[in-house]
Parts: C-alpha cells; structure tokens; sequence
C-alpha cells in the first residue's frame, strides 16, 4: 500500500492526515502547518482539525501550488497520484 492510499473518509470527504499528506509532497510536517497557518504567497492549505489532529482534504493535494524560494515563476504541483510536477505562473 503506497502513502496515496492512506485516505480517510469524513462525511463523504476524502482527507489525508498532516503526516501523511507531509510525506506525499515530501516535506516536513512543520512546513505543512506552517503553510496551513500562514501560507505562501499565493493562499493557505485549507484543512478540518478532528481534536487535535489536523485533515487535509485530498483535493488540496492537486490545487494547491507550492511555491519555489524567493519570487520565482516556478511552481510544484501534484497529480492525483502524488507525482510531482512544474509549471511557470503569470
């Protein structure tokens, strides 16, 4: 079973938790709280906080752009398989 299997399913939502969605776009989980509670320069990760633990939506894994360092046009995206990608953005 690979890491993108790892889905939980919440009131017909499908959710990653914090550490699993860290190890998909593999990095920490602090950078992703981070990016849950100040973002980049583009927006936030939207998320449902379960008591302590922390849910990210599956769709986030696709929508949402990581940005490069500093102010570059490249972005990282990912595919619903968790395979990951670049784009430049206007």
């Amino acid at each position: 079973m690979s890491l993108i299997d790892n889905i939980i399913e919440i009131n017909c939502g499908k959710y990653y938790d914090l550490q699993t969605f860290a190890d998909i776009t593999n990095r920490s989980a602090q950078s992703i709280r981070l990016l849950i509670g100040k973002g980049n320069r583009f927006r936030k990760i939207d998320y449902l906080k379960l008591g302590r633990m922390l849910m990210i939506e599956q769709h986030e894994l696709v929508d949402f752009p990581f940005a490069c360092a500093g102010r570059s046009k490249l972005v990282i995206r990912f595919n619903i398989k968790g395979e990951k990608y670049s784009e430049i953005v206007a």
